[in-house]
């Protein structure tokens, strides 16, 4: 995947989803490798408060090209540390 290609070439991430990231102003695969998955999310949950969670997994499912369901669940209790939520 080339960073600098549009956020719907990466999987797990649909329509709706790519629209939230470029309202807030991430529109490439570098800008969300560079902000990460838990400041992608809270700028996005900052916009649109009820957000959910699955939004957190399936960015960080993308950056790592893995399928959103197969995302380790001690990375998603550290993602859910990392972004407050417990």
């Amino acid at each position: 995947m080339k960073p600098d290609n549009p956020l719907e070439t990466l999987r797990n991430l649909g329509p709706q989803s790519c629209r939230w990231l470029r309202e807030v102003g991430i529109h490439t695969i570098s800008q969300l490798r560079q902000i990460g998955p838990v400041g992608a999310f809270q700028l996005v949950r900052r916009k649109s408060p009820r957000t959910s969670i699955n939004l957190l997994w399936a960015i960080a499912a993308a950056l790592a090209d893995i399928d959103w369901r197969k995302l380790p669940a001690d990375t998603k209790r550290q993602l859910r540390k990392d972004a407050e939520l417990e």
